[in-house]
């Protein structure tokens, strides 16, 4: 059967969990708000999550990739598991953009797509979309804009969750890059939060 007329992807970019298998307030806000921006869409059109990065498996193989806590949580919020297609790969914001299009080209979503939105936090967005819209249009992808969901979250809310964590959980070896995070963020560095 032919694909339905209007197709939507939502491309959730990760962030770094708190050790190998915590995940960070902002990873499971931007995949709540996904899963609710899923539902307003599926009201009208055929819909497609793609949770993507692994930032933290590099460091630790065994790890659970960034990718598959967004897709647990988006599954919790009712997104169904088949509408969920994760990249587990991505280890940097073009490599989100880079793998999610490989995926992308990969399927029939590729030639039927007519919107395709990034999600992620207001400080992130602005970086992210130059990165998605280059690569889009290099790979053809659409003759649509890439556009943005972004939400606004705090930093002092990411803060207060690291330290509760640092406190009452601890890290063991992810201590010390929790601590470099929250300097970062109280810096107003964002990108390496």
């Amino acid at each position: 059967p032919d694909p339905p007329a209007a197709k939507a992807v939502l491309i959730i970019l990760g962030n770094r969990p708190y050790d190998e298998y915590t995940a960070s307030i902002d990873l499971v806000k931007r995949a709540e708000f996904a899963a609710s921006q899923y539902h307003q869409l599926a009201e009208y059109q055929d819909v497609v999550v793609i949770p993507t990065g692994s930032t933290v498996s590099y460091a630790a193989p065994t790890a659970m990739p960034e990718s598959r806590m967004m897709a647990l949580v988006c599954a919790a919020h009712g997104v169904p598991w088949d509408r969920i297609i994760e990249e587990p790969n991505a280890r940097s914001t073009w490599l989100n953009a880079a793998l999610s299009l490989e995926l992308l080209q990969q399927t029939d979503w590729y030639s039927h797509a007519t919107d395709v939105y990034v999600v992620s936090k207001e400080t992130q967005m602005k970086y992210a979309l130059r990165i998605f819209r280059k690569m889009f249009r290099k790979g053809r992808f659409l003759d649509h804009p890439v556009l943005p969901l972004q939400f606004p979250f705090p930093d002092e809310a990411c803060i207060e969750d690291m330290e509760w964590h640092l406190k009452n959980v601890g890290t063991g070896r992810w201590s010390d890059d929790l601590q470099d995070r929250i300097g970062y963020l109280r810096q107003g560095q964002h990108g390496i939060d």
